[in-house]
């Protein structure tokens, strides 16, 4: 129990240690376990578990865990801290690679249609909308934006990097146009880091086989507490 505190603490370095490696690679997930011996301030740590085939990533845990805060927990104490890299991208391109449904495209009222999406944590969400004739565009959209997500969790990373607002939004007007992805200019309840961030993040979506459209993107970044 004393051991909880110090290592609560460091959740919000390991899960950016894990947003990076999601960076790196859309499909690492996994456990890791952790030995922990306190030293007094500090602790050692030991890697008894790992089952993610990321060594990187294995190594920015160790580390973020390796400089906490300890100088209240008596020196040699021992703790086993657990960790279950849960991937959602991962996770959805495994159910589209054994042809189960995603999220489908809703007909709306006024000729108009969209698609949603999101991690399964409900940290990010996102929504394509547009004319119901652009049903197959808006599709396309939504298919590749969850294949994408890593990006959108580095930028979720950068909104709530220095301040503690509980949620926020980018919205964005896009133009498919001959198979390229054109977008007009953010707005947004959030610093200007992450409406950057997610300009950035659209032009690595691929918009090759896409009909022409207009469209809208709504982007809804939660923050974990």
């Amino acid at each position: 129990m004393a051991m909880s505190a110090p290592v609560q603490a460091r959740m919000g370095n390991i899960r950016e240690c894990f947003a990076q490696a999601m960076l790196r690679s859309s499909t690492t997930e996994g456990r890791a376990e952790f030995e922990l011996e306190t030293t007094g301030r500090a602790a050692r740590v030991k890697v008894t578990v790992d089952e993610t085939g990321d060594p990187a990533l294995i190594g920015c845990m160790k580390s973020s865990l390796a400089r906490g805060s300890f100088s209240s927990v008596p020196r040699g104490s021992r703790a086993v801290v657990g960790l279950y890299l849960s991937n959602p991208i991962a996770a959805l391109k495994k159910r589209m690679a054994e042809g189960q449904p995603t999220s489908p495209v809703h007909m709306l009222a006024g000729g108009r249609a969209e698609s949603e999406g999101g991690t399964q944590a409900g940290d990010i969400k996102f929504r394509v909308t547009g004319s119901a004739y652009a049903a197959k565009t808006i599709e396309g959209l939504q298919r590749d934006i969850s294949t994408q997500l890593a990006g959108l969790l580095d930028c979720r990373r950068k909104a709530f990097r220095r301040d503690r607002d509980n949620g926020g939004q980018v919205e964005l007007d896009l133009k498919v146009r001959a198979g390229e992805l054109g977008h007009g200019p953010s707005r947004s309840t959030l610093k200007r880091g992450a409406p950057q961030c997610v300009e950035q993040w659209l032009g690595k979506l691929n918009a090759s086989s896409l009909a022409d459209a207009d469209l809208s993107l709504a982007i809804s970044f939660s923050q974990q507490r």
